[in-house]
């Protein structure tokens, strides 16, 4: 049934189209012209690559007759004669341009990323009855889905090659986490262990409240190359990229009355810069391309913690502990997509389009809030605007 449906819309899109093409246009055998390399009467239709984070776009003309053939033979399944044809009076029939042109092309993703650990402890409650029984707790910090804008900016010729600048950031903070103490005064809450320093307490109707924080961005420089293949396009990027991630953990004890008895001041950092490389692979769909991007960076860097820990702070001679360390620090990180993506019809020298897709990062052993050891990966969804001028 899904199938049918599919091929139903296909080729009633295919259709309209073709009926507006007879219309309206006076569509003849294509014929590439001084400037574009195709007739001047056809339809955009736009193949990016790697969008965002990675990838190159690259702008075609075909005419209205041969967005309706293609429907059909993606319908139909037959892409013999297509690729069979596929090398019409200057390039690809469905595919390339031919003549020098550059094209300025731009976005902004709408990404909205929630981070995930492996483990990012907020506090840990004992509970016992001081006898047969015992049961313990993890509070882990919970973060939400927050929006974690990417904006680009791409030269690039009709040949293939161009040069793409990328930046993207992701800058939010965690709920709150609070606890106390179990009431019968026999379990204890814990913080994640610092130094040897003990601020944990067993006192009922103590409050302990922590608060995390992270920040990470990414701003990148690379060189595009795009292979078109029919309804198949190819692209490979390669450059330099400078990251830094930042973590927090801030914390507070209070006694029953409210009065401070303690604090936990954690920060820590990791900034760098290296080479980054990815691939893209889109295919045409009907009216739409899908499209899959991978991509791997190695940074090469620092790494900064400092940590304040002020105990007894409700006495005269409250006790202070504090560390500082740097280090030389390496930051692997991983990305993918996966989604779709239209170019509405536009006439002019201005082509929008829009996207949708999956996205996943991985950035290895950056720690969490309360340590330096771990990975954090980030998981969500992307829309996307941009244009080709």
């Amino acid at each position: 049934m899904s199938n049918r449906i599919v091929s139903f819309v296909v080729i009633l899109v295919a259709g309209v189209m073709a009926a507006q093409a007879s219309a309206q246009y006076a569509v003849g055998p294509r014929k590439a012209s001084n400037n574009r390399g195709v007739a001047r009467t056809g339809h955009q239709v736009h193949s990016p690559s790697i969008r965002g984070s990675a990838g190159q776009a690259d702008t075609q003309q075909v005419s209205y007759e041969q967005v309706s053939e293609m429907g059909e033979m993606i319908v139909e399944g037959d892409y013999g004669d297509m690729v069979a044809t596929c090398n019409g009076d200057c390039g690809d029939r469905f595919c390339s341009t031919c003549g020098p042109r550059l094209v300025l092309s731009g976005g902004f993703e709408f990404t909205f990323l929630k981070p995930y650990y492996e483990h990012n402890p907020a506090f840990t409650t004992i509970n016992s009855n001081g006898a047969t029984f015992q049961d313990v707790a993890v509070t882990e910090f919970e973060y939400q889905r927050e929006l974690s804008p990417r904006v680009w900016v791409e030269l690039h010729a009709n040949a293939g090659l161009g040069i793409r600048g990328t930046y993207w950031q992701f800058d939010h903070a965690a709920a709150t986490a609070t606890g106390q103490p179990p009431a019968n005064g026999l379990g204890n809450l814990i913080p994640p262990r610092f130094l040897d320093e003990d601020l944990s307490t067993g006192v009922p109707n103590s409050t302990y409240t922590a608060d995390a924080d992270l920040k990470a961005y990414y701003v990148q420089l690379e060189a595009t190359k795009t292979a078109d293949m029919c309804l198949w396009s190819l692209t490979a990027t390669g450059g330099v990229r400078f990251a830094e991630i930042e973590q927090g953990y801030v914390s507070t004890l209070n006694n029953p009355n409210g009065a401070n008895l303690g604090s936990i001041n954690f920060q820590h950092r990791i900034q760098g810069v290296g080479p980054t490389f990815s691939l893209r692979t889109e295919r045409w769909l009907g009216p739409v391309q899908v499209f899959g991007a991978a991509r791997g960076s190695l940074l090469f860097g620092d790494g900064t913690s400092q940590l304040t820990i002020v105990e007894d702070a409700d006495l005269d001679d409250a006790f202070t502990s504090t560390m500082t360390e740097n280090r030389g620090d390496l930051l692997p990180i991983g990305e993918m997509q996966f989604g779709v993506l239209w170019t509405p019809r536009a006439e002019g020298v201005w082509k929008p389009f829009v996207q949708a897709a999956l996205e996943g990062q991985i950035w290895s052993d950056v720690g969490n809030a309360s340590s330096v050891d771990g990975d954090l990966g980030f998981f969500g969804f992307n829309t996307g605007v941009g244009f080709d001028w």
